[in-house]
């Protein structure tokens, strides 16, 4: 699966076989979940609610086909969705 950078949203990402978007804020979060930091020091680091990051991360989720943190922590790793990032 290719993935590149999006010309759709600003620092997002594109897979362009499921034709689909992360924002610059999901990638944030998405990055900041597969580094292992908890849901309230997400939220603590953007300045969101714990219920933000849980809202975003299920989007996130939904939009790559994936179920529970583990499986999309992995998925992102497999996919190379973080690889132009630091956290």
């Amino acid at each position: 699966m290719m993935t590149m950078w999006s010309p759709r949203a600003q620092s997002g990402r594109v897979d362009l076989q499921k034709k689909l978007v992360l924002t610059s804020h999901e990638l944030e979060i998405l990055a900041a979940a597969v580094s292992g930091y908890s849901y309230n020091e997400i939220a603590q680091k953007l300045s969101i609610s714990e219920a933000d990051v849980d809202e975003e991360l299920a989007k996130v989720s939904r939009k790559l086909g994936v179920e529970g943190r583990l499986e999309l922590a992995l998925y992102a790793i497999h996919h190379r969705l973080l690889a132009d990032r630091q956290s």
